[in-house]
């Protein structure tokens, strides 16, 4: 069993952190995913809650969660996928879980959007990582980052505006910026931790994860970027032969001046990095 690739979320009741549970199935070689959120005590998990909706669909995995507050309701946004053999995949799907205070499974959403479908079946390709977020009372998406684009969506998740802007930071040399952390405003601003990936070993890559900060208003430009990754996958944090090396930011939380980003190590295990904010700062070069 392994937990990893984690968000991080305040609510009401407190932090919780939402990991993704890979389990080893016989016969399989992807073995089973699905999402648990562990209630956190300082910064100790005390208990799980698992809720996985049942979908219909065979074998449906859920994975990489991102947990946001939009409209004062629990959401996670899950890459979804069903195997079709014991070695092949469907695609990766994005959906939004939308959750009653217990964790419970309200619904499923499925936004149309990019190569996303309206099921899981429905793709006309992969998505994967995407970002929301909430500004104005409306629901908002991070869907790329080079182009940045950010996507106004109505309360029934269908979009509406799409906004897009080329803004960046010409001195970062380690792969195309993923998500991430879903958005956290500060001032005029919102902030993301991203990956990104490097070629490392034979087919096998190496994560390294940064920052952006961009506008807290349309055309939600760019305004600050990493130069150099904040942190690098390394084979002196637990490793399994065959894996990449691996950092992926899921999570962020801003508290008394200090973030603290959730991440997924190595496709091994959890962890998270304080970092404060002034020093983020002094490390993320200016966009204009």
């Amino acid at each position: 069993m392994r937990y990893f690739n984690c968000s991080l979320v305040n609510r009401k009741d407190g932090d919780w952190l939402v990991a993704r549970r890979a389990r080893e199935v016989r016969g399989s070689l992807l073995g089973m995913n699905d999402v648990v959120a562990f209630k956190l005590d300082g910064d100790t998990p005390s208990y799980m809650v698992a809720f996985s909706p049942k979908t219909g669909y065979k074998d449906n995995h859920f994975e990489d969660p991102r947990a946001s507050i939009i409209k004062g309701q629990m959401h996670v946004s899950c890459c979804s996928f069903q195997l079709v053999s014991p070695t092949k995949w469907s695609g990766a799907h994005q959906c939004i879980l939308k959750l009653f205070p217990d964790w419970s499974v309200q619904s499923i959403v499925h936004p149309i959007y990019g190569k996303n479908g309206g099921s899981l079946i429905m793709n006309e390709g992969n998505e994967k990582n995407w970002l929301w977020f909430e500004h104005d009372g409306k629901p908002h998406m991070v869907y790329q980052s080079a182009p940045f684009q950010v996507v106004e969506f109505n309360d029934y998740f269908e979009p509406q505006k799409v906004y897009e802007t080329t803004r960046h930071n010409p001195l970062w040399q380690h792969g195309q910026p993923r998500g991430g952390t879903p958005p956290v405003r500060v001032g005029d601003e919102y902030f993301t931790f991203f990956h990104s990936s490097t070629p490392w070993v034979g087919a096998k890559r190496r994560y390294h994860m940064g920052a952006i900060a961009f506008e807290a208003k349309p055309p939600f430009a760019i305004t600050r970027m990493s130069s150099l990754p904040i942190l690098s996958g390394s084979k002196n944090d637990r490793w399994v032969q065959g894996l990449p090396l691996v950092v992926f930011p899921c999570g962020a939380i801003l508290r008394d001046g200090k973030w603290t980003v959730s991440m997924g190590v190595n496709d091994c295990e959890s962890a998270w990095i304080k970092i404060p904010h002034e020093e983020l700062l002094q490390t993320l070069r200016v966009v204009a």
